[in-house]
């Protein structure tokens, strides 16, 4: 047997990697390989087959899912109706155990109605349940110990060796297919991997020009997640509507694009590209019409976070157009992967702050998370009592387009209100050496191992 080791530098380090707590976009694009969850994310941004090939609403109160055959966790246990119960019911029970308690509070009930399907009876209507169950919650084998340190999925490949540096995993079907998933972030340090003949692969933009160079391949998806300028509301001036919307007026999305993502991207003023099934259309909502003031007082200087390298070029247009609209100057800070998710970026100690997000597969986990005044990711401090209202009533209709005109409404008060700026969707960019396997990139951000 011939061995086969793929040597990738992942684009960035997640504060832990836990099957049921994958708060970090930096676990998820790798978690589907060994943790699948009951549903996945299509290239429409909605919830898609993975252990369950199937769901349907019985009514609004009951959600059947229909498991897909012959899947085995690598303990070599069945993923049958029970073993998917016992981790559903550890976040009902436990509410530490996930960061997302509360949206696992609404089942009541679980039970198997099969030999392959499952049925969750809810306290009360939640249409955003699949998109859930979509996002980020892997399913692991229970009987082998509790996440973090059980790992033990049905994806194709399972952790042999993890460490500060990075992950080893090995191909289940294929134990001489070995990857090496190094946290090598950094474009110093890729460079000399890229001269070492240490790396195969590049997760991310970050190296990717030098990797150019020497005769890689650059290869780059369309991304599904949104980045956008954050305004902190806790504190001045980002507690001032116009200086928000004077800053909001002069970042220039074009150019985010061009200099910050190299060219590989597409603007976009709202949470969902145009290619997503939860995209609301500018004719939807229209422009800002909130009233004008004048901002009274110096500007003090300003701190613009940003979340290690990848978005640094971004920051720094947003920061330039900045002073000069507005003649101060702008820091830009960039704090490295795990520090800078969830502890920083939620610690609210900055002015301003540049965050991407890997795609949402429901609507409510980005309206809810981070614009409802109890969101678990609301940083700035944003509260409006109506758009509160707007995502409740939302999250009780299992109609889409029903859903959509909610949403629809809230968009514009985020718009009017302002406490975010999206600047647009960057693509997903994999840098391969000359001979290296090609991996597939998917809109949701996940890298797909081929064994």
């Amino acid at each position: 047997m011939v061995d086969r080791r793929l040597r990738i530098c992942a684009e960035a380090k997640p504060a832990w990697f836990d099957a049921h707590n994958q708060i970090a976009g930096a676990a998820r694009i790798l978690a589907p390989n060994i943790v699948p969850g009951i549903l996945g994310i299509g290239d429409n941004l909605a919830p898609a087959p993975s252990l369950a090939q199937a769901w349907v609403w019985e009514d609004d109160r009951t959600l059947r899912l229909d498991l897909a055959h012959d899947r085995r966790f690598s303990s070599g246990r069945p993923v049958s109706p029970q073993a998917v119960i016992e981790n559903l019911e550890r976040p009902m029970a436990e509410r530490g155990s996930v960061f997302n308690a509360h949206e696992f509070s609404v089942i009541g009930e679980c039970s198997a109605v099969s030999e392959s399907s499952l049925v969750l009876r809810l306290k009360q209507p939640f249409a955003p349940l699949p998109g859930v169950l979509a996002n980020g919650f892997g399913i692991v084998d229970l009987h082998q110990g509790l996440p973090p340190q059980n790992t033990q999925g049905a994806g194709p490949f399972e952790i042999r060796l993890s460490s500060a540096r990075g992950l080893s995993l090995v191909a289940r079907d294929n134990p001489a297919t070995h990857v090496e998933w190094a946290f090598c972030t950094g474009a110093a340090a890729r460079r000399r991997r890229i001269r070492a003949e240490q790396a195969d692969v590049l997760i991310g933009d970050v190296g990717a020009a030098f990797a150019e160079t020497q005769g890689w391949t650059i290869h780059a998806t369309e991304g599904g997640g949104p980045i956008h300028l954050t305004f902190n509301l806790r504190r001045w001036p980002g507690n001032k509507l116009v200086f928000r919307q004077r800053v909001a007026e002069a970042v220039d999305r074009d150019e985010v694009v061009r200099a910050g993502f190299r060219g590989r991207g597409q603007t976009g003023a709202s949470p969902f590209p145009p290619s997503s099934t939860f995209y609301i259309s500018p004719e939807a909502t229209g422009s800002s019409n909130a009233p004008r003031e004048g901002l009274a007082g110096r500007l003090p200087s300003l701190e613009l976070a940003v979340g290690g390298a990848a978005y640094l070029p971004a920051a720094r247009v947003v920061a330039k157009a900045i002073e000069r609209l507005l003649r101060t100057r702008v820091q830009v800070v960039s704090i490295a992967n795990p520090l800078w998710w969830p502890d920083y970026y939620l610690g609210g100690t900055w002015d301003l702050a540049i965050q991407a997000w890997t795609p949402m597969p429901d609507p409510h986990l980005v309206y809810d998370r981070r614009y409802a005044s109890w969101g678990i990711h609301n940083a700035p401090g944003y509260t409006n009592e109506r758009l509160d209202r707007l995502i409740e009533a939302a999250a009780t209709s299992l109609d889409l387009r029903t859903r959509l005109a909610y949403y629809a409404d809230a968009e514009q008060i985020r718009l009017n209100d302002c406490p975010t700026v999206y600047l647009g969707f960057p693509d997903r960019v994999l840098s391969a050496r000359p001979g290296a396997p090609a991996l597939t990139v998917k809109r949701s951000w996940e890298v797909v191992l081929q064994p």
